[in-house]
């Protein structure tokens, strides 16, 4: 079974690779290989144990299956019927995804150190990616953001890829925690800041949002366990030395690549941090309420999942660009409560509610039992997916929602082996 489970795990962090076959969105491509990855496990997890295959209990789970019977129910409030059963085969594909993990979850076939390298490996191959596309466009002329397309390696989008870097790092700076060797720290250092010069390169707003957010509460860490522990402020920093120096590092590479003379981080943060006037910002806010408005219109059962594309054309008319017409709210949460009401909504919050239950079980743990700062690494993921879901729209991109799965599979296996579960 363990083996079993690797391969799928395996499989399913391909997710992002797979070739689009020409068409138009590759998200479908993707969504297709899913359904495939899924329905090969599924046939061959009821032949390995048949009815024993059902008892998933896990909060986290429910709720999203709980998600996904509400979202059907709001399909029947749908303008369009076909592209709700289209989006539910979407959240259908994750729900089976998420089954199957915590299938193997609760057989004990998967261990967390595994599923730390994976993630890292995937991790080498995303900047790999992006890489090779800079070095291919602006070997010979200078790289500008605006030119930030076309550095986006495997993935649809330069902020799709930024977000999958992004959680990735830390999970990488993870594994140092099983390796002693001067060589493994140095190798893990030297991939984290290329990453790092990677995420300044694409300069993803979101990713920069996250990290500051990430690195606050770091701080926020170091400070408590030292005035808790009467610890010496530098051993309480001494685990996230690799972090930082990683920030620096990638920094200093940035500065120094082929790149335009007005380059800089430091306006792509002023838009994040001080919020002023933006095309970008302007036309999230002017989405966020046409959502709002679309939700107090229908609060209880939504426009019908999958809808919004359709129904948002009602308030956009006059206002857009060409024929240009938002297919999603940039936040998944508004999202999910205009298409199916406020049910669905409540089941979706309680699925991500339920994931930061745990992760504060982890962050108690970790300050008031003494434990290594390390573990805290395990949060900042999650800190980055959630902050995308407010500000993108993550459930439609199945490369994104595939390392999710994984991650969510890093939190239950850390909590499985390193806490005691009554």
């Amino acid at each position: 079974m363990k083996l079993v489970a690797k391969f799928y795990l395996i499989f399913l962090s391909l997710t992002p690779y797979v070739p689009a076959f020409n068409t138009i969105d590759s998200n479908a491509a993707e969504w297709f290989y899913l359904s495939l990855l899924n329905l090969v496990f599924l046939v061959l997890l009821f032949y390995l144990r048949q009815s024993k295959t059902f008892q998933i209990k896990s909060k986290i789970f429910i709720s999203f299956l709980v998600f996904f019977v509400l979202a059907f129910i709001s399909s029947f409030f749908a303008i369009n019927q076909t592209e709700s059963f289209v989006r539910l085969s979407d959240v259908g594909v994750i729900l089976i995804s998420l089954y199957i993990v915590y299938f193997f979850i609760k057989n004990d076939s998967i261990s967390f150190k595994f599923l730390i390298l994976l993630l890292s490996c995937t991790l080498i191959i995303d900047i790999s990616g992006t890489l090779y596309n800079f070095i291919y466009f602006f070997r010979d002329r200078l790289y500008d953001f605006n030119d930030a397309m076309a550095i986006k390696g495997f993935y649809a989008n330069k902020n799709i890829t930024a977000a999958a870097i992004g959680l990735k790092i830390p999970i990488l700076l993870y594994s140092l925690k099983y390796y002693n060797k001067r060589i493994i720290k140095i190798l893990v250092i030297s991939i984290a800041s290329i990453s790092f010069m990677t995420l300044y390169l694409l300069s993803a707003r979101a990713l920069f949002l996250s990290y500051i957010v990430s690195i606050s509460i770091v701080f926020f860490l170091i400070l408590y366990r030292t005035i808790k522990f009467d610890n010496n402020i530098l051993s309480s920093f001494k685990p996230f030395i690799p972090l930082f120096l990683s920030v620096i590092f990638g920094y200093i590479v940035f500065i120094n690549l082929n790149t335009a003379e007005n380059l800089g981080v430091d306006s792509r943060f002023e838009t994040v941090v001080k919020g002023v006037d933006d095309e970008s910002i302007n036309q999230r806010v002017t989405f966020y309420g046409h959502a709002i408005e679309s939700i107090s219109n229908n609060f209880f059962f939504g426009v019908g999942i999958g809808n919004w594309k359709i129904y948002s054309v009602k308030y956009w008319a006059n206002e857009m660009p060409s024929y240009t017409v938002p297919k999603h709210v940039h936040n998944d949460f508004l999202e999910i409560f205009a298409e199916t009401g406020f049910f669905g909504f409540t089941a979706y919050f309680l699925f991500f509610l339920f994931i930061i239950i745990k992760l504060t079980r982890v962050l108690v743990n970790t300050l008031n039992l003494d434990k290594t700062l390390l573990n805290s690494l395990i949060i900042l993921p999650f800190i980055i997916i959630i902050i995308d879901t407010n500000l993108n729209f993550p459930l439609d991109r199945p490369s994104i929602q595939a390392s999710f799965i994984i991650c969510i599979a890093i939190l239950e296996t850390f909590i499985k082996e390193n806490t005691d579960e009554k």
